[in-house]
């Protein structure tokens, strides 16, 4: 019976000892802090005001309609005022992603419907053949890396600059820095050869924006 009572009683003074946990000496302390910001690319495009020499209609899905203007052939179409040209719908491009990013265009010829030749996109030139050009101006927020790092394609800084109806028209190169507020801004120019049969012609240029892939 006593070798019991001792064996309870030493039980009861383990139990009220405090725990004692286990501490490393150091002079200094280091937390690794980790950030994760993911890409993040926008492309949106401005309305703009309705005028005689310019868009048409401002509907939400169709954003511009160009209206060239009229001309006596020969003639140039830049707006009914007689512009230089006429601009289009500016797009602003917002973009984190360091592997670049690129601006599609794909335009169609200018067609007036049955027994009417079509007007080709493409170079502007005063001649014997009907074409329809576009030319691009960046501008925006971010001056400094428009200079350095957007660029416009060739021949595309020019009504009569060579170009093609699909083709990349403005690229950010790869690695290059984040970007807020690039503006790319389009103008429209046709030229209408004598024969070209009377009438309204109508056709598109989309821009399409991708973010490159390596």
């Amino acid at each position: 019976m006593k070798k019991a009572i001792i064996a309870a009683g030493a039980s009861a003074v383990l139990a009220a000892m405090p725990v004692v946990g286990t501490f490393a000496d150091a002079n200094d302390v280091t937390d690794y802090v980790q950030l994760t910001v993911n890409a993040s690319c926008t492309m949106t495009a401005t309305a703009i005001s309705d005028n005689t020499d310019g868009p048409t209609e401002q509907a939400p899905d169709q954003l511009g309609r160009i209206n060239l203007g009229s001309t006596s052939a020969p003639g140039s179409l830049s707006g009914n005022a007689g512009n230089s040209n006429t601009q289009g719908t500016p797009m602003t491009v917002s973009c984190n992603d360091t592997r670049g990013w690129a601006i599609n265009a794909v335009a169609t010829s200018l067609t007036g419907g049955a027994n009417h030749k079509d007007i080709t996109f493409g170079a502007y030139a005063e001649g014997d053949t009907s074409v329809w050009s576009a030319q691009l101006a960046l501008g925006g927020t971010a001056s400094d890396a428009v200079a350095s790092k957007v660029s416009i394609t060739e021949g595309w800084q020019t009504f009569t600059g060579a170009k093609t109806g699909s083709q990349t028209v403005v690229a950010q190169d790869v690695s290059a820095a984040g970007i807020s507020g690039v503006t790319i801004t389009p103008s429209y120019k046709a030229w209408v050869a004598s024969n070209q049969e009377a009438g309204t012609y109508t056709g598109s240029i989309t821009y399409s924006f991708a973010e490159k892939s390596n």
